[in-house]
């Protein structure tokens, strides 16, 4: 029922929720926050913050508020998370999260002398971003039970939703 300049009546955040740069959030029908975290970053003075640490998918209990930490958190190489940034759920609880792939990124090089170049790498992405499919529950280094992606999807960091399970 909030309008305007309005307080939020839930804040999450500090050191023990285990929020990284967060990029979306989803809540669940009991009422479970899901949030995708694209990881640690580093943001040079003259650059693009660049991730330095683990993207993950990390969930809160239902009217969590604070500095609360999560009830499960989804993180690790067997999980393909990159940089996650969309993040929905089906009437079963399972998770869909929406991962850019590493593709053509930006580097900075800061030269001697206070100048800087800023150049772009590109390692072969031609796969397009997926939409990892995660199982209700799931927690720790867990594979994905489903990947959908491929060059012929079409994806590329739009953005994820779910509608209602049909009649």
């Amino acid at each position: 029922g909030g309008a305007g300049n309005a307080k939020p009546s839930t804040v999450i955040g500090g050191p023990d929720t285990g929020l990284a740069f967060p990029s979306a959030v989803a809540v669940d029908r009991r009422g479970e926050v899901y949030v995708a975290n694209e990881g640690l970053q580093k943001c040079p003075r003259y650059c693009s913050c660049f991730p330095i640490g683990p993207a993950s998918v990390t969930a809160y209990a239902p009217d969590s508020n604070g500095d609360v930490g999560p009830i499960a958190t989804i993180s690790g190489s067997n999980t393909q998370l990159e940089f996650p940034n969309g993040i929905a759920l089906d009437s079963r609880g399972n998770i869909y999260v929406l991962s850019y792939l590493r593709g053509p990124e930006e580097a900075c090089f800061i030269l001697l002398g206070g100048g800087f170049i800023i150049g772009r790498a590109d390692p072969g992405n031609s796969s397009g971003d997926p939409i990892l499919v995660f199982a209700a529950g799931s927690d720790g280094d867990t594979a994905p039970i489903a990947v959908i992606g491929g060059a012929f999807t079409g994806l590329s960091g739009a953005g994820i939703a779910i509608g209602p399970s049909p009649p």
